[in-house]
């Protein structure tokens, strides 16, 4: 058993009248006083005295007594969070939990005459932070903060900047979606909504006038209610479920969107979020900047963010993925990155070195490695990965691909033939997408495995409907240990990056030398190109 003197909040506010007399006067008479001084965990952000005098002269009231009890229990709800928040969680963007008002705030910070202060809502400053008390931690303010009183619909109307945009959700129905507030919202994962909406200037910019030409361009059906047209596509396209402020996004690589199977990429460039910033089989597809400014507005049910350019859903289609797994921008950046050694270059690698790996372990006793290897083998970029997997290694590896289009593909594991385990893929394993793919791996299989004579002119075909094929452009077509293996086939619903996990199925331990994953579409050629060492690419003849 232990004691304190550490006062609770209430008791923190009735030892500090002299700040805090009008806010213990809003706690006493909204009946929240209480609540406040038991035992719990709470953030309180308080305004002083003064905050609270110049909050009643803006809406017309001299004291605390001619407010109404219901608008005093909203006002100490929507500066009270049921948790613990010192300013080491605050960040340029909401925090991550709701205030007992069911809205989100939102911190950032401010340098005002050469001192810079946390900023709430952008409606105030913190004039004394990480106050702790018996049960919680109190920030002061400069000024009471006020919830946002308008839904997303209606503060996209209320800006006349908006017009186009605005007859743009009346058309496809969706300012009906974004004018419900939180509690009526009958599906819970669109209780808060984020959208990224165009002016009109930025509408003009793109050859849209008015609504009648944003109309003609996209409204394919006639019908911009029906989930088929475009128009409805392209609004759905600027919505995603979620309060989404801009620090939510750039943690992220791609977000949902409304519009079925589409996402939305960012990243962050400097001080600019970029959107739909993308580079496939190298080649960049610039995006475009969100207007930071005219963005992170809180309405009632959402966030609201204003875009610098007119977009829409990128009409792509299915592309081959040709992956050396080596590409990790963390081993890319390392000064041995494809130096080739003599005889090699040889680098551990663990859980925490490449984003883009997961192991299924932090507890391996066998390490893994990035191999740079000399010029008598035939790893494409002549290096690969050696993943350790089994009894006291991991018990899977998970890669995190490039972006990959929507579409069809047969996926095929490029490595050389070593006696390690035989592993099994999941592409998207733990979401709701997960598929496994059917083929077993065996690595220790060659391109001798099939009993296919490896001179006959027709082996190649042969190969292939085995699930086998050369891929080592460099190799001679009698080379074995160089092998592509087919896994399986993988429906790609979403054009996004996605993981395909390699699981140790063969109860073995050992280290599996991988070079290469190519996600090719089902149409499209199987067999070539090839991949030399210096990684040029070997066309069909």
């Amino acid at each position: 058993m232990t004691t304190t003197n550490d006062v609770n909040i209430t008791g923190y506010f009735e030892n500090h009248l002299d700040q805090f007399s009008e806010f213990q006067k809003i706690l006493e008479k909204s009946g929240t006083a209480s609540f406040l001084g038991a035992y719990g965990k709470y953030t309180v952000f308080a305004p002083t005295n003064d905050a609270i005098k110049t909050y009643l002269q803006s809406i017309g009231k001299s004291s605390i007594d001619q407010m109404d009890v219901t608008a005093l229990k909203d006002l100490v709800r929507f500066h009270t969070i049921l948790d613990t928040i010192s300013t080491v969680l605050f960040k340029d963007g909401k925090l991550q939990q709701l205030t007992m008002f069911g809205q989100y705030l939102l911190t950032g910070a401010s340098n005002i005459d050469g001192v810079t202060r946390y900023t709430i809502n952008r409606q105030a400053n913190v004039l004394q932070p990480n106050i702790r008390t018996g049960n919680g931690i109190i920030h002061v303010l400069d000024k009471v903060l006020t919830p946002a009183t308008k839904t997303l619909a209606q503060m996209i109307e209320g800006d006349p900047s908006y017009s186009i945009f605005t007859q743009a959700l009346k058309a496809t129905k969706f300012y009906d979606s974004l004018n419900v507030l939180p509690a009526n919202a009958l599906d819970t994962n669109r209780r808060f909504l984020t959208v990224i909406a165009e002016t009109d200037a930025v509408f003009r910019a793109a050859g849209f006038n008015d609504f009648n030409g944003l109309k003609l361009r996209y409204s394919t059906k006639n019908d911009p209610t029906n989930h088929a047209d475009s128009l409805w596509l392209f609004v759905a396209y600027h919505i995603s479920p979620r309060a989404r402020y801009l620090a939510d996004i750039v943690t992220a690589n791609s977000h949902p969107t409304l519009a079925p199977q589409e996402i939305i990429t960012s990243k962050l460039s400097g001080q600019d979020v970029l959107i739909n910033d993308d580079e496939f089989n190298g080649i960049h597809e610039p995006g475009f900047v969100m207007d930071r400014l005219a963005s992170d507005n809180t309405a009632q049910n959402g966030v609201l963010h204003s875009v610098t350019k007119n977009y829409a859903i990128k009409v792509r289609n299915p592309t081959p993925l040709y992956w050396d797994v080596a590409d990790q921008p963390e081993l890319m950046k390392l000064p041995t990155f494809r130096k080739l050694g003599s005889p090699s270059v040889s680098i551990g690698i663990k859980e925490s070195t490449c984003a883009g790996i997961l192991f299924g372990s932090t507890t391996s006793l066998v390490g893994s490695t990035y191999d740079v290897k000399p010029a008598t083998e035939f790893y494409a970029n002549n290096d690969n990965l050696s993943i350790a997997l089994g009894s006291n290694r991991h018990p899977w590896v998970e890669f995190t691909t490039p972006m990959i289009i929507k579409g069809v593909y047969k996926v095929w594991i490029c490595h050389r033939s070593v006696d390690a385990p035989s592993v099994q893929a999941t592409i998207d394993a733990g979401t709701p997408a997960e598929q496994a793919l059917p083929n077993i791996c065996v690595w220790k299989s060659d391109l001798g495995t099939p009993g296919i004579n490896l001179a006959d002119p027709n082996s190649d075909n042969l190969l292939e409907a085995a699930g086998y094929k050369r891929y080592a452009g460099n190799a001679s077509s009698s080379e074995k240990r160089w092998l592509s293996r087919l896994i399986g086939t993988a429906v790609i619903n979403t054009t996004d990056r996605h993981t395909i996990r390699l699981t140790n199925v063969g109860g073995r331990a050992g280290s599996i030398v991988i070079d290469m994953i190519h996600f090719i579409p089902i149409t499209m050629d199987q067999q070539y190109p090839r991949f030399n060492r210096d990684g040029t690419q070997v066309l069909r003849p």
